[in-house]
């Protein structure tokens, strides 16, 4: 059995009954519905960062060292890699404030890129 709080960032009971507590490899930018793994954030913030992600990833084109946080680091002296402008990695960092609700993360998410999301209107009334 899975932890469906720990599958969208929520659990962090190390002694959690229900167990299954192992972290998805693509974590942030996971879009599958169906994945049981563990995530930084809900599945509703995991789509509005995939698609800030498509939208502005960068290319290494100088081979640099990938930062762990590529999509999320803020640290002014990294001098890593980083797959998103500091900008979108900011926006990013916003959102998956635990005090962010998806609601306001979708409005900030329409607000900052001038993109509507309608097509989750299907998922937010199955929930």
């Amino acid at each position: 059995m899975f932890c469906y709080k720990f599958n969208n960032g929520y659990c962090n009971d190390r002694n959690c009954k229900l167990g299954f507590h192992k972290i998805c490899k693509n974590n942030l930018k996971c879009i599958d519905v169906n994945c049981m793994y563990g995530h930084g954030t809900s599945l509703i913030k995991r789509h509005i960062i995939n698609h800030v992600y498509n939208k502005h990833l960068i290319k290494n084109q100088n081979n640099l060292e990938t930062c762990f946080h590529s999509i999320n680091c803020y640290n002014e002296n990294c001098n890593k890699y980083h797959e998103l402008d500091k900008e979108h990695r900011i926006f990013i960092k916003t959102i998956l404030n635990k005090n962010i609700t998806d609601d306001i993360s979708i409005m900030r998410f329409e607000d900052k890129y001038k993109f509507n999301l309608n097509y989750f209107d299907d998922f937010l009334n199955c929930n």
